[in-house]
């Protein structure tokens, strides 16, 4: 029993040699391999102290087992390389054991040196990285607003544990993500991270998510006329409102300019009269979102015609023109006293100035005016005549006394006097 137990070593030894055995005798010194181990691969390095004439190239074997088996699945690749002395086998899986051994290959393909047998465990040493995702997969709204709420996938590339938190300043802390996650209304800051089974931690990483899905209240709006054709109009002021949209909807709907969100009236000119009028404001938030305000209706009247009637000039008819009289010639008949001539009356018309067309409206009062200075000058007229009899009355009777002898003479004529 005793011999049974020393001889098994060697048997196993015996199998796990049987590729060895399978190699070419004639070999020099064997080769002495090194490596090291990393993520998903390894690296291998080896010094080959035997003369190099004769060298094609090297021979790597490796397997999952002790025994380097030619056979699947314990062997895992026979690679041949070119003259180096390093070479580096990725595709492993990380945690599991792997061994390896090199050899020469001489001209002819001959195998020898074969080197010692060396064992690696590829670590994962790469944290996971976790990518996010959204549905809508962007924003609907301005500035990166989400108009619509989104639902947020957080996703590693390896069997990993995610975490998140909104804002650092949340009471529930750090939570383990296992679901989609809902952004709150607002501007809000989602942190997160994985680890994975290795232990090796993800940096912190964020996003920031804006979400409005709420328009803003819809303005009241009003309007008046002003400055013949023109409408002011004017609207109440709201909340979280950006900007605002000035619209006509009548007669055709036309974008007639954008205010900022603090200005609440604006001045739309040269209306046509007589036409039908619409507007409309439109208030945004800074997501995009809209509200309508009320619909306005307003018309321009038509323009006032103003007419200024003038005062028609009052022209004296032809019997009303003044006539002037000349004074008695009083003639002394000769012995027969003093005779009194009437002499006929010459009518002389006052020369009335013809009135001329004035250009433009005349106002009543200056009508007025000149029907005034018209009869001052016909009562002036009639003065000058009166006081122009008086005289001569005057020194005609002053004439008559002066001859009272001739009066007394003269023989009376019964058919004068």
């Amino acid at each position: 029993m005793f011999l049974i137990i020393l001889a098994m070593p060697v048997f196993l030894g015996l199998i796990c040699l049987r590729p060895a055995q399978a190699r070419a005798a004639g070999a020099t010194l064997p080769l002495e391999l090194q490596g090291q181990a990393g993520d998903k691969e390894v690296t291998l390095n080896w010094n080959d102290p035997n003369d190099q004439s004769d060298l094609a190239g090297y021979r790597i074997i490796y397997s999952r087992k002790p025994c380097l088996s030619f056979e699947p699945p314990n062997y895992l690749g026979l690679l041949n390389t070119e003259v180096t002395s390093e070479q580096t086998i990725g595709g492993l899986d990380d945690d599991t054991h792997y061994f390896f051994e090199i050899a020469r290959v001489e001209s002819g393909g001959v195998i020898s040196g074969e080197s010692n047998i060396i064992v690696l465990e590829p670590q994962d040493l790469n944290p996971p990285i976790t990518n996010l995702t959204t549905d809508p997969n962007i924003p609907q709204g301005l500035a990166g607003w989400f108009t619509v709420t989104p639902n947020i996938y957080l996703r590693a590339d390896e069997t990993a544990v995610t975490f998140y938190q909104w804002n650092l300043v949340s009471d529930d802390g750090w939570q383990k993500y296992s679901q989609a996650l809902v952004a709150p209304e607002g501007e809000s800051t989602l942190y997160y991270y994985s680890v994975d089974a290795e232990g090796n931690t993800e940096n912190v990483k964020w996003q920031v998510f804006k979400v409005d899905t709420i328009a803003p209240p819809a303005p009241g709006l009003s309007g008046t006329l002003s400055q013949g054709n023109s409408a002011l109009l004017s609207w109440t002021e709201t909340d979280d409102v950006s900007n605002f949209e000035v619209w006509q909807i009548l007669p055709t709907s036309v974008l007639i300019a954008q205010v900022p969100g603090d200005q609440l009236s604006y001045l739309v000119g040269n209306l046509s009269a007589q036409t039908g009028y619409q507007f409309e404001i439109v208030a945004y938030d800074l997501a995009g979102n809209k509200t309508d305000s009320n619909i306005i209706s307003m018309e321009v009247p038509a323009p006032q015609v103003v007419t200024t009637v003038s005062s028609p000039v009052s022209l004296s008819s032809p019997s009303s023109v003044a006539v002037i009289s000349s004074p008695r010639k009083i003639t002394p008949a000769i012995g027969e006293g003093i005779s009194i001539v009437a002499q006929a009356p010459t009518p002389t018309p006052q020369a009335i100035e013809t009135p001329q067309k004035v250009k433009g409206a005349q106002t009543t009062s200056q009508g007025n005016s000149r029907t005034g200075w018209n009869r001052l000058l016909i009562a002036l007229s009639v003065l000058i005549i009166a006081a122009a009899v008086a005289v001569g009355g005057y020194y005609g009777y002053e004439w008559m006394n002066s001859k009272p002898d001739q009066r007394k003479d003269r023989p009376k004529k019964d058919s004068r006097w």
